[in-house]
């Protein structure tokens, strides 16, 4: 067999990582709390021999918690099929100080080692210092798990009083090892990302489509191309022995492309972020790479021979080394033409990043093999005859009943109590079982171990059935056994006739199923043998038809368990909270009593694809301690009370109980053998889709009714109680764009009827989203996940709480969900399009819900709708701040009235920007505060403009608003330039938009629609072309200010300048005086 290949990426062979791992030791101190104390220790090892040289098969000391175990052999893809012939060691050792009175005497039932699920039992008395060793040379298959446990349970009989507790003995140790799957080296191979950025606009979406790719490849000693990355992201391509590395280098060629993807059609050039080439890299370890061609150099076109930049780099790899990491990033922008202004951030972001990184694996020097010495035999001590325990053979109960449809399968058991501990016997008395005028004699037959006899219909047909793998089931062969469920069982002693009844069953239907005795959790085992039937002790399945809720099917075979007698156990309750913070549990119950599980049952969770047990997700059963209730709790690592759990798993990848609720789990006892296995008790069913069946409890809880406590293997539905969260009912109840016209008071108010102080969570998938007039794309989007509703249902998104204060549950801040002018759509939706609820439309205008300047309220209906219904809302305006009530719905939560809003702050926003064809020296900027007339501006306002035509900045310190609050500004704007309203370089308010024209109004003007100030929507004005002067209206905006007053005449050519006159008083300069109409007086010529 071989063990060791040739490794498969090129430069040594694939060994161990380590010769000789230390072994496993625990020693343990027990403490009985009377002066007696025990000292014991155990140890596991594991070796195998390859060419001559042991090394070891223990994984290194365990790693922690949610961590891989490290591997103790590296193995190549191919060769995981075979296996390795491997020495495991086990040793009990009492540590004890050398005195008769501290022998240890172990208990079998409790002692015992593990290799790969399978239990071996021990029985020893350990002297002090001494250790008993346990050998067993087993195939353990590559790439595999390999679990391996020891225990040692006892006493120091010398010190025990008739009371083992006093001077009780313990120790424990159990290793995951493991040997890691290596890949092919995939050879000269190129690795390609592609990508895909999508930026959005209000009237639409930018794709930029990108790919960056690399290749590293090298050649080995026998001058075959190799690659040194692989398509995991973490790749070992090469091994090599710690004491060479020094003299090994590795000489790749690494070759990085990256590419523009749009399209020769597009004409859209792939540029860095302002030309600056950190944006974009190639990086070997630690070092970023020129990047040429790109940096400044006209960009990536999408067509042409540089479409693509590729970058060639020959580093050397020490091989002493283990990690080297590579990558490639292209980030940006697009740009149609190299003269375009390309901005950082704007809508045609551009980006695509991958990264490898290649692995050096180094393993140990060999040791150089000492002498052999010849082996001694050891003296042959003469044999010893034990003495023949006492036995009492009338000791003896029936424990099972099997009756599968495959007659040859049926069988009986029966139980020797008080010979069990002294087996293996040769039964001396005469005792029978009879059936139905049938009678199979056990005298004369051995007794196993265990203390179990099984007599089958046919042990070829039994074992057919059953199909264990290393597992005998059936002792003996006996017509007696073929019971179809309906006829009586008796163990005597004697002859049919003559003959002492010493325990029976009677009959009562259980066709197709199974009639077991109940083993109470006792010392001695209970119960005792009984010449009359008592009911109380079985458990009879299917036993009625219908089924009722205290019986259940028998799965055939697993349901059915011939040549074990255990304790069951069942699920009692398992818990998955809607809030993941709280712990998910599942409850195991003992109907029968309580004390210590003694019994090989482990808790697991059944794949759906094939209904098997998912080992890894095993948590064992054997040796807790059932608590008060007789039930052991099982926790995830949401645990906030230790004390409320009795396991506690703290692995995040472990499915039990990490999954949500939804999945089959059940109560197994593991058997003899390879894979074999009953099912004790079971939730769900195998092999089936959970979501959405009838045990889904996702969110919920499963809850076992008391009268259903009987341990079944096929689910039975109405044993359970199982409640699943309500679906969660969630309205807009208000939302508001209040007169002072500012974002700080918008806000949007969202209720629930049925989930108060609620977080949302992922499994919602909830959204909050805002569209602007007119359009099809929503502009703002919130996930709800995290948010908390308060103890009344409601929860409010604010843009600002300077105002409302701890009325707002969350602040979102400008241009959000909550910044949602009087114009727009909210929704409440599911995923990506399913509406919840909705005020407005969307792609489409009109003022019939339009609340500027004021806010709607959802009249008394708890009811959404996924269409806007007008007569569910009503709409005030105008309405300020003061008359909006967040957290505050029709008389729920918190309605006390608002506080006045008391604010001297500026108000000021653009109304109109005027171009008329027939006077191009009028043009103006006319500029509107609501809350400030006649007022001198001194907040450091100012008015910017693209630079296409205005190059230069006015400061509007020292304007002064007119009576109305306005103030028009000529300004030399053809109609084409961006105008930003700015304050302490703070945009404040816009017309126009960089990289668009559909709000260019040359020869016209554009007049606002709603309300400011905000960001720019081209929805939110009015734009007209071929607009003469007089239908301007500076100083008037939507029948505000002076309205009526004639427009001046043009104003006569400039005169030659004369020396400027003292300032009038009030400091307002030059403004105005060439205009002697009132409307133009608050203007200036720029």
């Amino acid at each position: 067999m071989r063990i060791l290949t040739s490794i498969l990426l090129g430069i040594a062979t694939l060994l161990p990582t380590s010769v000789l791992a230390a072994p496993v030791i625990s020693s343990n101190i027990e403490d009985s709390g009377n002066g007696n104390i025990c000292t014991s220790e155990v140890v596991i090892d594991c070796t195998f021999t390859e060419n001559g040289v042991e090394f070891s098969c223990i994984s290194d000391s365990p790693p922690p918690t949610g961590k891989p175990v490290p591997p103790f052999l590296y193995v190549p893809a191919a060769d995981c099929n075979e296996s390795i012939t491997a020495t495991v060691t086990f040793q009990m050792c009492n540590r004890n100080d050398n005195s008769n009175n501290e022998a240890i005497k172990l208990r079998e039932d409790r002692s015992y080692y593990t290799i790969e699920g399978v239990n071996t039992n021990v029985d020893f008395t350990i002297l002090p210092g001494e250790c008993k060793t346990m050998t067993q040379v087993v195939e353990y298959q590559k790439c595999k798990v390999f679990p391996l446990y020891v225990q040692m349970d006892g006493f120091m009989p010398g010190l025990n009083n008739n009371n083992n507790d006093k001077a009780y003995c313990y120790a424990s140790a159990f290793r995951k090892n493991k040997s890691k799957k290596i890949k092919p080296n995939p050879g000269s191979t190129v690795y390609t990302k592609q990508c895909e950025e999508k930026s959005m606009l209000p009237d639409g979406v930018n794709v930029c489509n990108t790919s960056v790719s690399m290749q590293c490849e090298y050649e080995d000693d026998n001058g075959v191309s190799q690659s040194c990355i692989g398509p995991e992201r973490d790749y070992i391509f090469t091994s090599v022995r710690e004491d060479l590395c020094q003299d090994k280098k590795i000489y790749p060629t690494i070759t990085y492309t990256m590419c523009n993807e749009n399209g020769a059609n597009s004409k859209k050039t792939v540029t860095n972020f302002n030309n600056a080439g950190r944006y974009s890299f190639f990086k070997w370890k630690n070092e970023k790479l020129t990047v040429p061609g790109i940096s400044g150099l006209g960009g990536l076109a999408p067509s042409g021979d540089t479409q693509c930049q590729t970058f060639t780099y020959k580093p050397t790899i020490d091989t002493c080394r283990k990690n080297w990491p590579l990558s490639v990033k292209l980030e940006g922008n697009m740009r149609k033409s190299p003269a375009d202004v390309v901005t950082p951030g704007t809508n045609s972001f551009c980006y695509c990043y991958l990264f490898k990184k290649a692995i050096v694996h180094k393993y140990p020097k060999p040791p150089v093999p000492g002498p052999v010495t010849p082996p001694v035999a050891p003296p042959v001590a003469p044999p010893v005859t034990p003495p023949t325990p006492a036995c009492n053979f009338s000791d003896v109960i029936i424990t099972e009943i099997g009756s599968p449809n495959v007659a040859s399968a049926r069988y009986v058991e029966v139980f020797f109590r008080d010979c069990a501990s002294k087996a293996p016997l040769t039964i001396t008395e005469d005792i029978r079982i009879i059936s139905n005028g049938r009678e199979f004699p056990l005298q004369g037959k051995e007794l196993p171990l265990s203390g179990i006899i099984v007599v089958c219909v046919s042990r070829n047909g039994h074992s057919s059935f059953f199909n264990f793998n290393g597992f005998e089931s059936c002792n003996y062969e006996g017509d007696v056994a073929n019971n179809d469920g309906t006829a009586p069982v008796s163990v005597n002693r004697g002859p049919a006739i003559n003959n002492i009844v010493l325990d029976i069953f009677q009959p009562f239907p259980f066709t197709d199923g199974k009639a077991m005795r109940i083993k109470f959790p006792t010392n001695p085992v209970l119960p005792i043998p009984s010449q009359s039937y008592i009911p109380s002790q079985w458990i009879i399945l299917p036993g009625n038809t219908p089924i009722g809720i205290g019986s259940g099917e028998v799965d055939k075979p697993k349901g059915l368990d011939p040549g074990v007698w255990y304790t069951p156990l069942i699920i009692s309750e398992i818990n998955d909270p809607v809030d993941s913070s709280p712990a998910r549990y599942i409850n195991i119950k003992s109907p029968y009593g309580g004390g210590t599980i003694v019994d090989n049952l482990w808790l697991v969770i059944f794949n759906e694809s094939d209904g098997e047990p998912d080992y890894n997700s095993a948590v064992q059963l054997d040796n807790k301690v059932l608590g008060p209730d007789n039930e052991i709790r099982v926790c995830n690592s949401h645990v906030q009370n230790t004390s409320e759990c009795n396991i506690v798993i703290n692995d995040p990848n472990s499915p039990l109980p990490g999954n949500e609720g939804c999945y089959t789990v059940g109560i197994i006892l593991i058997l003899p053998g390879v894979n074999n296995y009953h099912i004790v008790d079971l939730y769900g069913r195998r092999g089936v889709s959970c979501a959405g069946s009838e045990f889904d409890f996702e969110g919920g809880t499963a809850v076992r009714k008391p009268e259903g406590y009987v341990p079944v293997s096929v689910w039975n539905p109405i044993q359970w109680i199982i409640t699943t969260p309500e679906p969660i009912h969630l309205i807009i109840t208000e939302v508001t764009d209040p007169s002072e016209n500012l974002p700080k008071y918008r806000f949007v108010e969202l209720y629930s009827p049925n989930k108060k102080n609620y977080v949302f969570q992922s499994s919602d998938d909830l959204y909050l989203v805002t569209y602007p007039q007119g359009s099809s794309f929503p502009e703002r989007k919130l996930s709800l996940v995290g948010k908390k509703t308060d103890a009344n249902g409601l929860v409010v998104f604010c843009t600002n709480n300077e105002y409302y204060q701890d009325r707002c549950n969350y602040v979102e801040g400008t241009n959000s969900v909550a910044d949602t002018p009087g114009t727009f759509t909210v929704q409440i939706i599911k995923g990506a399009t399913t509406i919840i609820d909705v005020y407005g439309g969307i792609n489409v205008t009109g003022n019939f819900r339009d609340f500027t300047s004021g806010r709607v309220n959802r009249k008394d209906t708890s009811s959404g709708s996924n269409n806007y219904l007008i007569s569910d809302w009503e709409l005030t305006k105008p309405t300020s701040a003061q008359n909006t009530d967040p957290g505050c719905w029709n008389g729920i939560g918190n309605c006390a009235a608002l506080p006045p809003i008391i604010s001297d702050q500026l108000v000021l926003f653009i109304t109109e920007v005027s171009d008329p064809q027939d006077v191009p020296s009028f043009r103006f900027v006319e500029l509107y505060s609501p809350n400030k007339p006649n007022y001198k501006i001194v907040e450091g306002f100012t008015l910017k403009f693209s630079g296409n035509v205005i190059i230069s900045d006015i400061n509007l310190n020292g304007y002064e608003t007119d009576s109305n609050g306005f103030i028009v500004v000529l300004v030399d704007n053809p109609g084409t330039e961006v105008v930003n309203l700015m304050k302490l370089n703070t945009v404040i308010d816009s017309y126009g938009k960089q990289g668009t024209i559909d709000w260019n109004f040359v020869d016209g003007r554009a007049n606002r629609i709603g309300n400011g100030p905000s960001s720019f929507g081209v929805n939110e004005w009015t734009i007209d072309t071929n607009v003469n002067l007089s239908s301007s209206d500076p100083g008037c905006w939507n029948g505000i200010g002076d309205c009526t007053n004639p427009l001046p005449n043009p104003p006569a050519p400039p005169s030659p300048p004369n020396p400027a006159p003292a300032p009038s008083k009030g400091g307002k300069g030059g403004k105005g005086k060439t205009k002697t109409t009132r409307r133009m007086r608050k203007s200036k010529r720029v």
